[in-house]
């Protein structure tokens, strides 16, 4: 879990600290896909004498991938089947069912590609693109819009959801994932993701407290790179941010205190 607190880079606090949380550098749709789709990967845990097939994602170049917990069921070790070809085992080493997430883990030879994690939620109405193995069809793209956000911060989309995609990434048009593919109706708009930011709540030795830091800790630099600008309200903006994700946190509370005498 330590190793999968590094998607959330330097590169996340500089996209919150210019503004650029949605859509920032809109990719078209065939660079889009050429630069996530070798990240990723199909699954195929033992499910009794049959299999279950599914999607998912790597989020760090050393080998961890993120997917749907129902895709490897209650197994520990699963195969995991890169863009490339190359087959892998996996091992499950965190599972949610509360969450609905699971991270496996492979031990490659080389480096990997990854994808970034978006921690800020989507906008309704923004273009959402899926990539996953719907049906064995291997790393098919298809768009839509993101059209509902429940209280849980479930994600609805339109982009085409069926068998086999569950556990892919759901990117915005930058291509940050900002959810992952929970399940859906073929043929309907009623097609599910699971916030990206719910990753922070898979169990782990440390990683849930290491991320949290890591997470408020970009807030506080991304204000302060602002409020040293004179950007004030800019910067009391993005720790409204942070406190709606960490109200209990007395450091954002205190910095935007202080941002808003400045201001």
């Amino acid at each position: 879990m330590k190793l999968v607190s590094k998607t959330f880079t330097a590169l996340n606090t500089l996209a919150i600290a210019v503004g650029f949380t949605h859509s920032a550098f809109a990719l078209d749709p065939v660079t889009l896909y050429q630069r996530s789709s070798p990240a990723v990967v199909s699954i195929a845990a033992q499910n009794g004498k049959a299999f279950n097939y599914g999607s998912g994602f790597i989020t760090n170049p050393k080998g961890f991938i993120l997917t749907n917990n129902p895709v490897v069921g209650k197994n520990q070790q699963v195969a995991v089947k890169l863009a490339d070809g190359s087959i892998y085992a996996g091992i499950v080493v965190s599972r949610s069912a509360e969450v609905d997430l699971a991270l496996i883990q492979i031990r490659p030879k080389k480096t990997l590609p990854s994808l970034r994690m978006q921690a800020v939620p989507p906008n309704i109405g923004q273009k959402a693109y899926a990539i996953g193995d719907p049906k064995g069809l291997e790393r098919s793209l298809s768009d839509g819009i993101v059209s509902r956000i429940d209280g849980r911060g479930l994600i609805q989309y339109t982009a085409t959801g069926s068998f086999g995609s569950s556990g892919g990434p759901l990117l915005d048009e930058d291509g940050w994932v900002i959810g992952i593919v929970a399940g859906g109706n073929p043929g309907t708009n009623l097609n599910f993701a699971i916030p990206a930011a719910a990753i922070n709540s898979l169990p782990g030795k440390r990683g849930n407290a290491a991320l949290q830091r890591q997470q408020i800790g970009h807030y506080t630099l991304a204000s302060n790179l602002q409020i040293r600008q004179g950007n004030y309200q800019k910067g009391i903006e993005i720790l409204n941010e942070g406190i709606r994700r960490y109200p209990n946190n007395a450091l954002l509370y205190s910095n935007r205190g202080a941002a808003k005498t400045l201001l």
